[in-house]
């Protein structure tokens, strides 16, 4: 700051070529005319180095000047990148914040929601093996049934198992009388002697429309017997289903 002062008092008192000399005192008028135009000249030249040095002063305080504003306007941008680079890590250190918090949500419900899948489907699959196995069952006795129903059709030879466990089951008896469809009665009448039935105990056979094929009712003193043929195949339901839970537990 200085040097610009300086510059500022050689341009007030030095004066340039369009500024008016002052006249020499009236003595010098005595001195050669040689003798004053070299003194003129020198004066010149010390006026115009002056003039030089005062610009090249003036020209090096600009540029200092300009200098010290640039310095200055780059410490502002620095001070200014720094705020805003200090501005957005605290934005991303909040920002990332925010993340994780929303990403641990985010997994809780995609948690829950896989939870609440699995046990739907668990319940899913509970349900289909339910329903699997009631198919199953509900497939094997009509199975059951056809067989059953087809091995007895114009066949007499299901009674005699039937006969041997129902004296089994009953104990001594001296009698026993057996009820059959009528379809069937004919053909025990027809084949009586080819069905081996036990010979100690009085076996009286009457027809009943109500029992249907391949079934029949034993009556005895002791007690009833019920052969008939759905019953037969209510006992290889439970089988079945007894065999199911099993496998189950």
């Amino acid at each position: 700051m200085s040097r610009i002062i300086k510059a500022a008092e050689l341009e007030v008192l030095i004066p340039n070529d369009s500024q008016t000399v002052i006249p020499a005192p009236t003595s010098i008028k005595e001195t050669s005319a040689t003798h004053e135009n070299h003194t003129l000249l020198k004066s010149a030249n010390l006026v115009q180095e002056a003039q030089r040095k005062a610009t090249e002063i003036l020209r090096d305080a600009r540029e200092q000047a300009q200098l010290i504003l640039d310095s200055a306007d780059e410490e502002v941008e620095i001070a200014r990148l720094q705020a805003k680079e200090q501005g957005f890590e605290e934005g991303l250190q909040e920002g990332r914040v925010e993340g994780k918090q929303s990403a641990i949500e985010e997994a809780g419900n995609l948690l829950s929601l896989l939870q609440s899948t699995v046990e739907e489907a668990t319940v899913l699959r509970v349900n289909n093996l339910e329903s699997l196995e009631d198919d199953f069952l509900k497939f094997s006795l009509l199975l059951a049934d056809k067989i059953v129903k087809k091995q007895v059709s114009g066949d007499i030879s299901w009674l005699n198992p039937v006969v041997r466990d129902a004296l089994g089951a009953l104990g001594s008896v001296d009698k026993i009388i057996i009820r059959v469809n009528p379809e069937d009665y004919d053909l025990i009448i027809e084949y009586e002697e080819a069905l081996e039935l036990n010979s100690r105990v009085s076996i009286e056979f009457e027809a009943d429309s109500s029992i249907s094929p391949g079934g029949c009712l034993i009556e005895s003193d002791k007690g009833l017997i019920d052969a008939r043929l759905e019953k037969r195949l209510g006992k290889i339901a439970t089988h079945l289903m007894e065999v199911l839970y099993d496998e189950q537990n």
